[in-house]
């Protein structure tokens, strides 16, 4: 009896975990913001990532910018947001209207951009050709 009980603890355990895990997966939006900085917009409902804060660096990650950070939509990313970053690869959201100049220049480790398929064609990229510059791997 004693055995079945700690079996039984033993699954109740587990599956709390991994409904814990679930729950922080498909709350990413209210997650991985943790690691930008961001401004709030003028308008009061939508937000501009300007950059990672420290603990956010390292070199060879993938940066997914969320849709959404503390309940403020993500339309924009700032001048020279992520110059220089390590990351390896980004995925952008829908929602991304405006990337400013150099957001991502000198990312020497950039391997990949991900624009999502349904991209709105209004989107504005300031200095197109300086977005991206000097990102050897791309």
């Amino acid at each position: 009896m004693k055995k079945i009980l700690t079996i039984l603890g033993s699954l109740v355990l587990v599956v709390a975990i991994l409904l814990a895990g679930l729950y922080v997966y498909f709350l990413a939006d209210e997650n991985i913001p943790d690691s930008l900085n961001y401004v709030v917009n003028p308008d009061g409902k939508t937000c501009t990532v300007t950059g990672l804060k420290a603990n956010g660096s390292g070199v060879g990650y993938r940066l997914l910018i969320p849709k959404k950070i503390k309940g403020y939509t993500v339309t924009n990313i700032g001048v020279r947001a992520f110059e220089g970053n390590g990351c390896k690869e980004v995925e952008f959201p829908d929602t991304i209207v405006s990337i400013g100049a150099y957001a991502f220049r000198n990312c020497e480790n950039l391997e990949s951009i991900n624009f999502p398929l349904n991209w709105k064609e209004t989107a504005s990229f300031n200095y197109a050709g300086q977005i991206f510059g000097n990102c050897k791997k791309l």
